[in-house]
């Protein structure tokens, strides 16, 4: 099992080395508002997940 520190540590450092590759970050899943907040404040600032939004069927997807 992973300790939410050590887990803290592995996103900040994953953020950490797409910025220096000047990339964009997309955390999944993010289940809460926390989840969302915590990211942000990381520098992450996509995201996809149920907190954002169920899934969609690819037939409405707008083109």
């Amino acid at each position: 099992m992973v300790r939410p520190r050590k887990r803290y540590l592995n996103f900040e450092n994953m953020i950490g080395l797409a910025k220096t590759m000047n990339r964009k970050v997309v955390a999944e899943p993010v289940e809460t508002e926390a989840h969302g907040t915590t990211l942000i404040k990381m520098g992450c600032h996509l995201g996809q997940g149920y907190f954002i939004a169920n899934p969609i069927e690819h037939q409405r997807i707008p083109e």
